[in-house]
């Protein structure tokens, strides 16, 4: 059954990026205590089989340590408190490895599930998770009979091993008294080792189970209603005003761009009026002529006034306009099937630029710039009829 909010709605729809940044930032992630536990298990487990020995004989010497005082030093109080702080000196500095390490592997083991967080809301203390009837709702809500159920499971499985380690280690546990230290030592060692193991073997079982149930908690818990989905989404992206304004300007931004690069054309192509494209051309450096401005009506009428400003050729050529405007995008090369039509007109405009003479004669020459007749247009952007 899906949750709901406040006002009732469903949530049924998964979280959006910024909903999972936000909880995020708000110390809400996924996060396993079987899982640390496990980690926290079997690292100790592992310490103790790696330093087994080293406790033991450390161990074994405190003992025999204490075990050696004299009647004088059972006499004197000082005595006594010298070998104990002595005893817990030597036992602090032989454990401390130990507790670093687990230390350490508490803090890895924390970011295994849900990574490294850190939420200052999520440190600041909640007075409504001090409610009786929120208490009331954790308890016997889904939540709570999960961990219950784990709970059980912990008692049933330490339970179990530690009956299991009691009957097969019962004889050795009894003749603990009637055998030397060093002996004795290695042997608790030994029943605390398997204990350890067989705990984290168990542990590893447990949040085998933990792993993908929180994973399925945090799914359900960050799902949103369509209302908050479209909220969410209508706050990331802005209001339809805000999107057109920033369309608007990129557009400008765009024809501003577009407008610099006119002054670099060879040839200004127009219909006369209605459109206008401006090509260059490097045979150096390019395959065909490059599309580097092209507008209708406003737009083509800058395109021309600009290219009076800088003397660039502007060439009358309405079908040839109208084809390279409806069929090549702007900063890109004109199609294969343009290639004659717009090699001879620019034959025909370096002419005109290397001549001292006026030889220009558009209506004389413009019949050579023929337009195959799949790419003839007509004014709206229309094929022509065959």
């Amino acid at each position: 059954m899906a949750k709901e909010n406040q006002d009732g709605q469903e949530k049924t729809e998964d979280p959006t990026s910024q909903r999972l940044q936000k909880m995020r930032g708000e110390g809400q992630v996924p996060r396993s205590q079987e899982l640390k536990t496990m980690a926290l298990s079997v690292f100790g487990t592992a310490m103790i089989f790696v330093m087994g020995a080293h406790f033991g004989d450390g161990f074994s010497e405190i003992f025999a340590d204490n075990f050696t005082l004299t009647k004088a030093d059972m006499a004197s109080n000082n005595a006594i408190f010298i070998h104990l702080s002595d005893a817990g000196t030597a036992t602090f500095w032989m454990l401390l490895p130990f507790f670093i390490g687990m230390v350490i592997m508490g803090i890895i083991a924390n970011i295994l599930l849900g990574g490294f967080v850190i939420s200052k809301k999520k440190i600041k203390p909640k007075f409504s998770n001090m409610s009786p009837l929120k208490g009331f709702k954790r308890m016997f809500g889904k939540d709570g009979v999960v961990n219950l159920v784990k709970s059980i499971l912990k008692v049933v499985l330490i339970g179990g091993i530690s009956t299991l380690l009691l009957q097969v280690y019962i004889g050795d546990f009894i003749n603990l008294s009637k055998i030397d230290v060093e002996a004795g030592m290695a042997q608790m060692l030994t029943m605390i080792g398997w204990f350890a193991l067989l705990l984290s073997f168990s542990m590893i079982i447990l949040a085998l189970i933990d792993i993908p149930y929180q994973l399925y908690k945090f799914k359900e818990d960050s799902k949103m209603t369509k209302q908050e989905v479209k909220d969410d989404r209508k706050q990331s992206e802005g209001s339809d005003e805000t999107k057109m304004r920033i369309k608007q300007m990129q557009f400008q931004a765009a024809q501003r761009r577009m407008m610099d690069e006119v002054p670099n054309a060879d040839v200004i192509i127009t219909n006369p009026t209605h459109f206008a494209v401006a090509l260059t051309y490097d045979e150096d450096e390019m395959a065909a002529p490059l599309v580097i401005a092209k507008g209708a009506d406003l737009i083509a009428r800058r395109i021309r006034e600009i290219g009076e400003e800088n003397r660039i050729t502007i060439v009358e050529a309405p079908m040839l306009a109208r084809a390279i405007f409806f069929t090549t995008d702007l900063n890109r090369p004109i199609p294969a099937g343009l290639y004659l039509a717009v090699a001879k007109l620019l034959a025909y405009v370096y002419q005109i630029e290397a001549s001292p003479f006026d030889i220009r004669d558009d209506d004389k020459v413009r019949g050579q710039w023929e337009v195959p007749e799949d790419m003839q247009f007509d004014t709206r952007g229309r094929k022509r009829n065959k």
